[in-house]
């Protein structure tokens, strides 16, 4: 499992870069992937602090404990594990 921050805000764990690009543009909207546009995407390891949620004292997790718990409770990737995530 990787991780791709996609256009500077929003964090996507897949398999491979291509599933991440495919499904965050078809759920989430192409914005900065339109055509004559460059979409910024950076790969981080699983271990990578994240904080979960806006609010400064929010709980802090890795990418790899988030993604253990999206699989514990059944979540199917491609998904979507923060939205404009703070790093912690």
């Amino acid at each position: 499992m990787l991780v791709f921050k996609m256009d500077d805000c929003d964090f996507v764990a897949a398999h491979s870069r291509d599933t991440a690009i495919a499904w965050y543009d078809g759920h989430v909207g192409p914005h900065a992937g339109e055509e004559g546009t460059e979409r910024e995407i950076e790969e981080y390891e699983l271990f990578t602090a994240m904080r979960a949620g806006l609010h400064p004292e929010s709980q802090s997790f890795t990418f790899a404990e988030q993604i253990a718990a999206m699989q514990a409770a059944g979540e199917t990737f491609p998904a979507v594990i923060a939205m404009d995530a703070h790093y912690a």
